[in-house]
């Protein structure tokens, strides 16, 4: 159970977002509301996470049917953060809507077909699934989710980048600093599943 501690980490940076969040007085801008949903579902994500980790501690005290509801909550959150983080650099770049609104309607394909991975795997075990023992083991289609994840890591970047002299210095810098990490924790909760550092 060491592994929690990376998720514990998670939630005390979750909650200092929250509180710089609110301490700031520009509330209302649309930016504003659409970083607020990133941090709720990174904390739902992280929070789902932590329940998964308990009920592993006692596999045998809960039905399947509870272990993949709360294994696919976790991954209905974590893989809202990419189209949000990807949406919230929309907010920030596209104040005088020049990009089209197709290419914004397009982005919510993989997602889409993401929830749809993950809600019907009870049945196609394609992302995850539970043996007899209540074992849990990763999907053929997993690495779809991940390639999503990176897609949207990827344009959130391109579409930054080409505009990005619409934003501060200030925002410049620490979206440029945000990505990398984040790529980097993707790219290690991929090889190594049991390093918890994706949430971070």
């Amino acid at each position: 159970m060491g592994i929690i501690y990376f998720d514990i980490a998670a939630l005390c940076i979750h909650v200092l977002n929250f509180y710089l969040y609110f301490s700031r007085s520009r509330l209302y801008l649309k930016q504003t509301r659409v970083f607020l949903f990133f941090i709720v579902i990174a904390v739902f994500a992280t929070l789902t996470d932590i329940a998964t980790l308990g009920f592993y501690a006692n596999v045998h005290a809960h039905t399947r049917a509870w272990h993949y509801t709360i294994n696919i909550l976790f991954y209905l959150f974590q893989n809202t953060i990419p189209i949000s983080f990807c949406f919230f650099i929309l907010t920030l770049v596209d104040e005088k809507k020049e990009i089209q609104k197709s290419i914004k309607y397009s982005l919510y394909l993989p997602w889409i077909v993401s929830i749809i991975l993950i809600l019907t795997t009870p049945l196609t075990h394609k992302v995850f699934y539970f043996d007899q023992n209540l074992i849990y083991f990763r999907g053929s289609f997993l690495p779809i989710l991940y390639a999503f994840a990176l897609a949207y890591t990827i344009v959130g970047f391109v579409i930054f980048l080409f505009h990005r002299m619409i934003v501060s210095k200030e925002t410049q810098l620490a979206v440029f600093l945000f990505l990398p990490i984040s790529l980097l924790s993707l790219v290690i909760q991929f090889f190594f599943p049991n390093l918890l550092v994706q949430n971070l």
